[in-house]
């Protein structure tokens, strides 16, 4: 995977990721850059063109296909998930129980609080 050659320091890391956490519950979400730096060690596990999903560090899913309509997730995951999109060209579109949705730029991580019901990955480049 290419690094975006942006870089956040832990301090700026945890402000971004618990900025995310809040402001997922209004239906929106802070993505951070994938980077080797700031990219947690379970989704570096996550291969490219994949958009995986982590719960406490392990790999719960990964997707691949570009559709059109929601891929459902059976499981519904909760709790906080993180969500690594490694293709290159590609946003990952995450679904909540609520039925707010957020979009993940390519190349992002990013963590979430569940439940999670679908996923969509689009050939658009930009959210």
């Amino acid at each position: 995977m290419r690094t975006s050659g942006r870089t956040l320091s832990r301090a700026v890391w945890a402000a971004v990721t618990a900025t995310g956490l809040m402001a997922v519950s209004a239906g929106t979400a802070v993505a951070v850059p994938a980077s080797a730096s700031g990219l947690p060690r379970a989704a570096a596990s996550c291969a490219y063109p994949y958009v995986c999903l982590f719960k406490d560090g392990v790999k719960i899913g990964q997707f691949q296909d570009v559709t059109t309509d929601w891929q459902p997730l059976p499981s519904q995951p909760t709790g906080t998930i993180t969500i690594t999109n490694t293709r290159l060209d590609d946003t990952a579109h995450i679904r909540f129980s609520t039925g707010s949705t957020i979009c993940l730029p390519p190349e992002y991580t990013i963590d979430v609080a569940g439940p999670l019901t679908g996923i969509r990955i689009s050939t658009a480049a930009t959210c």
